[in-house]
């Protein structure tokens, strides 16, 4: 998720190689996101589907200091972090794969509310438990007291943090976890 394939010469190349992989393990589909235009690959047209992933992308540099990173954010949101911190809202991070299901259960709801795609739940199982052994993936699961309102799958690459996939309890919504 995340790329930006946007040169077609490039994009063949990858294609390429995962055709042979796609042969390999006799797949029928591939499913890509992230492409600027309408390439052509292996004379089959690629068509649009619903995409599972955001089409946006905020950039945030997390070497300023919180009171640098306060200041550029818009005032709703400095009132909204400090709402949170008000009403007692902690954050847990988590690699285990028994948190998936109280995951999974936040996305469920936030997808049925926002007509949108999801995974079943054994991607997000595979997710955390391949990239959760090279610290390249966990859950943030923040809580009201005790009750867990929202969690998000986060991924880790190189010097980028990227919130992949995430789930709330809209009971919660006025908490601004």
């Amino acid at each position: 998720p995340r790329q930006n394939i946007a040169n077609e010469k490039k994009f063949n190349a990858i294609a390429n190689k995962v055709a042979g992989l796609a042969k390999q393990e006799r797949a029928i589909f591939w499913k890509v996101e992230g492409i600027q235009n309408n390439f052509q690959i292996f004379n089959f047209q690629f068509s649009k589907g619903q995409p599972l992933q955001y089409s946006e992308t905020i950039l945030v540099d997390l070497t300023q200091t919180e009171e640098e990173l306060l200041k550029n954010m818009k005032s709703k949101t400095r009132y909204n972090i400090g709402l949170a911190r008000t009403k007692g809202i902690s954050v847990r991070w988590s690699k285990n794969l028994e948190d998936i299901p109280l995951f999974y259960e936040l996305l469920c709801e936030t997808a049925k509310r926002q007509k949108i795609g999801i995974h079943k739940i054994g991607h997000y199982k595979n997710i955390l438990s391949i990239f959760g052994k090279e610290n390249a993936a966990a859950l943030a699961i923040a809580y009201y007291g005790n009750k867990p309102i929202t969690a998000n799958m986060v991924i880790f690459y190189n010097d980028t943090a990227t919130y992949l996939h995430g789930g709330t309890d809209h009971k919660y919504r006025a908490a601004m976890a």
